[in-house]
């Protein structure tokens, strides 16, 4: 092949990489789009029209004294084929009662609930169930926030704030049932709505893997921590808002006790193998020097396996310590040994110092995959020669 013709080809192939690039890394999100039963629900069409603007509600009454006229409502979805063990469902939701922040902490939620007020028993509740037929195969009851602290079934928010049921079967399955009922703490006569805007799951890929959704957890805090040592994750939202601006807030207070706190980032889409991912960070450079940078964990996971795991120690070189210890934010790279579509910032405390235990979480992304050249086309000096006018 003669010169001219090489470099012919060259720019072709750099002028459809980006077609063949989308092409290769379709994407599609499959939507439940049949209603298989219902009960006390308005406008059901709603939930399965393929719109994440438009909601169904199913409402429940607390009738009147030995429950007369008492009722429950319930949407039942389903999907036109069944689906492959392991794919997760997210099922956009919003309660009339502020109860979705809570089971958004996972493990937390009880002890959350008394901080802020917010009885998740005897109030409006909800019970989510995967379906392969009439067949349970997986369920989550928020009267039992421990339900809604596994990697099978989570409660997520998105970048702008709204909440998702996650729900991973590890069995085929083709239904997605939700209802709404009231405890005995409603009083009487009263009426509560649960909104269904839809339920989807993610196929193929992206180029732009973002992430899509979060929520957070800990280990080892207690009521009194939780009240007066302002430990917990605020604006957990803000660590998938792909803006550099803004951040979550990992922080464990002033403890002097064992224990930690996470935030679980979720990519619709496993990552590609020769993708990995990028977490921007902010910490005090006072806890660095109290060698906190070894208590700062990242996981990466593909459903329930484990792919990688480091502390921010070992994933620093000298140019990157000296921008942390800066008070800068601070870009790490987080290889991964394989695929993963979530990612877990694990911070643990710090024991026998005095001080505001805190991280800032500014994003988790992928770094793209670079795109493979023919090496037989690599030839530089004959490029550089052609492209003088």
């Amino acid at each position: 092949m003669n010169l001219k013709l090489r470099t012919i080809l060259l720019g072709l192939g750099y002028i459809l990489l980006p077609v063949f690039w989308l092409t290769t890394y379709a994407q599609a999100d499959v939507y439940a789009t049949q209603v298989i039963d219902e009960d006390h629900v308005s406008n059901s069409a709603l939930a399965i029209d393929e719109n994440l603007g438009t909601r169904a509600q199913i409402e429940s009454n607390s009738g009147l004294a030995l429950g007369i006229g008492a009722y429950t409502g319930f949407l039942e979805l389903g999907y036109t084929s069944t689906i492959p063990a392991n794919t997760t469902t997210y099922l956009k939701i919003q309660t009339e009662d502020d109860i979705l922040r809570l089971l958004l902490s996972g493990g937390l939620g009880n002890l959350l609930s008394d901080v802020l007020g917010i009885a998740l028993v005897g109030n409006q509740e909800i019970l989510v169930e995967a379906r392969n037929g009439n067949t349970t195969i997986l369920q989550a009851d928020s009267v039992d926030p421990n339900t809604f602290d596994n990697a099978r079934v989570r409660l997520v928010t998105d970048t702008v704030g709204e909440y998702y049921i996650a729900i991973t079967p590890d069995q085929a399955y083709n239904r997605i049932y939700i209802a709404n009922r009231l405890g005995s703490l409603i009083g009487l006569n009263n009426t509560r709505t649960l909104d269904v805007f839809g339920g989807y799951y993610a196929t193929g890929t992206l180029q732009c893997n973002d992430p899509a959704f979060t929520s957070f957890d800990g280990d080892g805090l207690s009521l009194d921590i939780l009240q007066i040592g302002d430990a917990g994750v605020q604006n957990p939202e803000r660590a998938i808002d792909n803006d550099a601006t803004t951040f979550s807030e990992l922080s464990l207070g002033v403890i002097d006790v064992a224990a930690s706190i996470e935030q679980i980032i979720y990519f619709d889409r496993a990552s590609q193998p020769d993708e990995d991912f990028k977490i921007s960070l902010r910490i005090d450079p006072t806890l660095i020097a109290l060698g906190v940078l070894n208590n700062i964990q990242f996981e990466a996971y593909n459903g329930t396996a484990l792919i990688s795991s480091s502390n921010l120690a070992s994933l620093l070189n000298l140019d990157l310590l000296g921008i942390l210890q800066s008070g800068a934010v601070t870009q790490v790279p987080f290889e991964v040994a394989g695929p993963a579509d979530r990612i877990v910032i694990r911070y643990s405390s710090l024991l026998g110092v005095n001080a505001f235990q805190r991280l800032d979480l500014f994003d988790v992304a992928l770094t793209p995959a670079i795109p493979v050249i023919d090496a037989a086309s690599q030839n530089l000096r004959c490029v550089q020669e052609i492209l003088p006018v």
